[in-house]
């Protein structure tokens, strides 16, 4: 089992904003993925697809079974691995991960790790609640574990998530096949690498208060702190800093309370500050994502993916209007199919060697915003993507996607 040491990559950051903390009647997530430095992560989309009865799929080490039907989902992941660090469905599901150590132990065996659960409950869960219950339930059948990086030296860890839709936000931390969650309805909320839900519970494993009086950490009596009773006693040095990225990610949202914008958040994850940009040691921010979630079902969800390191240093880069049909307008710039780059995983990807232009992407602009311009030309984006595109327009968007 490999504890974690003091150049270990274990930073990430998660946001969400629901009204009234968001300035437009939507949720808004966003999150930083902090990674090995010298670790390439792609942008990919997958298509819905129908499977066989019976039929298996192979995850980052093992094998699980397979569904009748999975969603559209578009990834942001480390190349070499099957799962994801952060991504959205063809439903509106979101739904970003977090490293995190506890009083359990780390499984030393092969399992899935947190990305492949976070890519599965994508792939099969139309509702952040749905995707919720189905990482509890992959966690009990089939465990996590195995190292997530691409490293002759392994390095495990459990997982936290968020998980937002269109209506509602979900807080689930696991230690092992332990879990609780707490459902976000209102205001703002974030996550770091340590566990933060108390005794706000709104959802449990049925056996974590028998396990934690069982192990000596919690004495049966008076409330039930999740965080306090399964939290490490001696933190390493690194947690104590998630402590501090967590209170800072926290201030951030209050100072911007009932104005929350794709915009805010943006900013929240440039700012280096806090320590929530990192770009220092062996590990940085690889890859960063905003989305806007519309509570009217009619309004498309946006994702805004940097597929860049840093976000401090370049502008966001690329919108998906709808999974069902991918757009690039940002630049006009399209997925190519892994057939035409260097990928071979079955399924489309978006990375610096494979940029392909779409001039019939809409709307008509042309080359990637420069950074000293992205806030203004942001702003007009995300109005023109509010209005209902017309169908001829959709029609001639990316349609040999």
């Amino acid at each position: 089992m490999a504890l974690m040491t003091a150049d270990s990559p274990c930073s990430c950051d998660c946001f969400v904003s629901l009204p009234p903390a968001s300035a437009i009647p939507a949720v808004i997530f966003a999150k930083n993925s902090d990674r090995p430095r010298d670790e390439v992560q792609e942008v990919v989309f997958v298509p819905a697809g129908t499977h066989a009865p019976g039929s298996r799929l192979q995850c980052t080490y093992i094998e699980v079974d397979q569904v009748p039907k999975t969603h559209a989902v578009v990834l942001s992941r480390p190349s070499w691995l099957w799962g994801a660090e952060m991504g959205a469905n063809e439903h509106g599901v979101c739904i970003g991960n977090e490293a995190v150590w506890t009083k359990e132990p780390v499984q030393d065996g092969e399992a899935l790790l947190g990305m492949d659960l976070l890519r599965l409950a994508l792939e099969r869960g139309s509702t952040a609640q749905e995707a919720m219950l189905l990482i509890t339930g992959l966690l009990q059948h089939y465990g996590q574990g195995g190292s997530c990086r691409e490293d002759p030296a392994p390095f495990c860890y459990h997982n936290t998530f968020l998980l937002a839709d269109r209506t509602e936000a979900w807080v689930l931390e696991t230690a092992g096949r332990l879990w609780a969650a707490q459902r976000i309805r209102a205001g703002a909320r974030n996550l770091s690498n340590q566990l933060s839900i108390g005794a706000d519970i709104s959802a449990e494993h049925p056996e974590l208060r028998s396990h934690a009086r069982a192990q000596g950490w919690w004495g049966g009596q008076g409330s039930f702190d999740f965080a306090q009773v399964f939290s490490l006693s001696q933190q390493p040095v690194r947690m104590e800093a998630a402590k501090a990225r967590f209170r800072a990610g926290r201030e951030l949202l209050q100072q911007r309370q009932g104005d929350i914008t794709a915009e805010t958040m943006m900013d929240i994850l440039r700012d280096k500050d806090s320590g929530i940009c990192m770009d220092s040691g062996g590990f940085r921010t690889t890859a960063s994502m905003v989305s806007v979630l519309p509570q009217d079902p009619s309004q498309p969800c946006v994702h805004f993916l940097t597929a860049t390191p840093d976000p401090s240093r370049l502008g966001w880069i690329a919108d998906i209007h709808s999974i069902e049909n991918i757009r690039w307008p940002w630049g006009g710039w399209r997925l190519r199919r892994c057939g035409d780059s260097s990928s071979t995983r079955g399924s489309e990807t978006w990375n610096g060697r494979a940029w392909q232009s779409c001039r019939d992407c809409w709307p008509p602009v042309r080359g990637p915003h420069r950074h000293s311009s992205w806030a203004a030309s942001s702003r007009t984006l995300w109005r023109e993507r509010a209005r209902p595109m017309p169908s001829s327009r959709q029609a001639a968007t990316c349609s040999s996607l």
